[in-house]
């Protein structure tokens, strides 16, 4: 059985990362039919909205995983505290975790929603 392993992604990791990542949703979007430029812009724009201040963004956590020395994928969470109506109070709250990989930037792509 192959162990992989997460390690958290540096300032310096993120930024090449990020210009990947953003890259292949432009990818992705020119793929589903919008232009070159429309699919430029529409990503960068989801990426400012996703993460406003990049690295930094509250709540919003990067690893890359590793199958020993090789690096295999990535992990991006965003975690979020959830209310529900009438199952939840503020004594009992929901948390949701949320994984986030802009689909992959490499494949296998990581990431599944967990909600306690």
């Amino acid at each position: 059985m192959t162990d992989v392993r997460l390690e958290p992604m540096t300032e310096d990791q993120y930024k090449p990362w990020r210009a990947k990542a953003e890259a292949h949703y432009v990818q992705s979007l020119a793929a589903s039919g919008q232009s070159a430029q429309d699919a430029a812009r529409d990503a960068a724009d989801t990426y400012a909205q996703l993460l406003p201040d990049e690295f930094a963004t509250p709540d919003h956590h990067f690893w890359y995983a590793y199958d020993g020395e090789r690096q295999v994928g990535f992990l991006w969470v965003k975690v979020t505290r959830e209310l529900r109506s009438s199952t939840t109070s503020p004594s009992n709250p929901t948390y949701a975790v949320r994984a986030t990989a802009a689909r992959s930037c490499w494949p296998p792509s990581a990431g599944a929603a967990t909600t306690r």
